[in-house]
């Protein structure tokens, strides 16, 4: 769908740099090219909310495994979502997720 879309939009800006004023108010469909270019947007949009949901399931499914076997629970941390689990992670697994670690 995205290359589609990208295809697409870069075929509408060659036509308007290649065709005649005629041309272009005979041919070309601006309302359809604005709403590919707010199509690609949105899906963007809902490309990065999708992959932030299923980072925030999973985090929150591994602290869940993991809080069986401490004295700390998660609802013991204060935050929400990802933030929280990230505290979590941190304060009481003792597992550290950030860049440096991963060197």
């Amino acid at each position: 769908m995205e290359n589609d879309i990208k295809d697409k939009i870069q075929a509408y800006d060659k036509f308007l740099k290649e065709a005649s004023d005629a041309e272009i108010e005979y041919l070309h469909d601006f309302q359809d090219h604005e709403i590919k270019i707010h199509t690609r947007q949105l899906y963007y949009h809902s490309l990065f909310i999708s992959l932030y949901s299923f980072l925030e399931r999973k985090m929150y499914q591994l602290c869940r495994l993991a809080e069986e076997h401490q004295s700390l629970k998660i609802k013991d941390i204060s935050g929400e979502g990802i933030f929280k689990y990230y505290k979590y992670f941190k304060k009481v697994l003792i597992i550290s997720i950030s860049r440096k670690s991963w060197a």
